[in-house]
This record gives structure tokens, sequence and C-alpha cells, in this order.
């Protein structure tokens, strides 16, 4: 009966073992994922940090542009951020040509835009820093990009 009460005991002491080895186990994997946690919470602020800035570098280009500033010295960047604002202004339209559009350049994007914000196309050949025929061209070019639905 000792014998049996030996082997019990032993049997318990390596199950306590096992189960101290896994909670050391589960401890330190929980400092891994609030490590984990804490890296991602601080990548997630600094890419909020970046959209917030972009947004702003946005509404300013997007200013500018309403008081009739010219985009022919923009950026890619400066075309990025402009966008990003724009679609937290009117999110269907640039869904649209999002859409609707095959694979439009940023440039193309801006100048559908253009065409929705102001009346005439001067003032828009005046922003762009362009001539009318290239604006014309551009009208033409951007309308073939447009997705036509087939009909079954």
């Amino acid at each position: 009966m000792t014998l049996r009460k030996h082997k019990e005991l032993d049997g318990n002491n390596e199950e306590m073992t096992r189960n101290m080895e896994r909670i050391s186990a589960l401890e330190e994997a929980e400092k891994e994922s609030s490590k984990e946690m804490a890296i991602l919470k601080k990548e997630n602020d600094i890419l909020n940090n970046m959209q917030s800035e972009m947004v702003r570098k946005g509404k300013c280009l997007y200013d500018s542009i309403m008081h009739g500033e010219s985009i022919s010295l923009w950026e890619r960047d400066d075309y990025t951020c402009f966008l990003e604002y724009y679609r937290s202004l009117d999110m269907g339209f640039v869904r649209n040509l999002e859409n609707n559009y095959d694979r439009l350049s940023l440039r193309q994007k801006v100048f559908m835009i253009l065409c929705g914000m102001k009346d005439s196309d001067d003032e828009i050949a005046r922003i762009m820093g362009i001539e009318i025929t290239s604006l014309r061209s551009m009208r033409t070019r951007t309308k073939q990009r447009e997705i036509r639905w087939k009909h079954l």
C-alpha cells in the first residue's frame, strides 16, 4: 500500500511539475503577446499619424486649387494626398472613378475631379498648367478608359 501511495505521490509531483512548466510557458507567452500588442499599437499610432498628415496636406492642396493655384508642379505624393482628402469630401465620386474606369493614373483622377469642380475648360487647363488641346486629349484618353458594361 505504501508503494502505491509513493507511486501516486510521484505521479502527482510529476503532474504538478508539468503544470508549473505550463504556467511558466503561459506567463512567458503572455509577456511576449503583451510586447507584441505594444509594438502593434505603436505601429498603428504611427500609421494613424501618417494618415492624418496626408489628409491635412491634401486639404491644403484642395484649398490651393479652390483659390485657382496651379498643380503643374505637383509630385506623385501631392496627387495622393489630394485624392485622400477629396475621398473624405465625396467618397462616392472617388469610388466611381476607381470602379468605373480602368486604371486611371493619379493625374487623370485629379483631372476628373477638377472637371466636376470647375466650370470652364480654360480654368481647368490653367490650374493643370496645360494647353486646351492637351486638356481635350486628356479628356478623350480618360473617356477611353471608362468601363463599358456589356449586357448579355
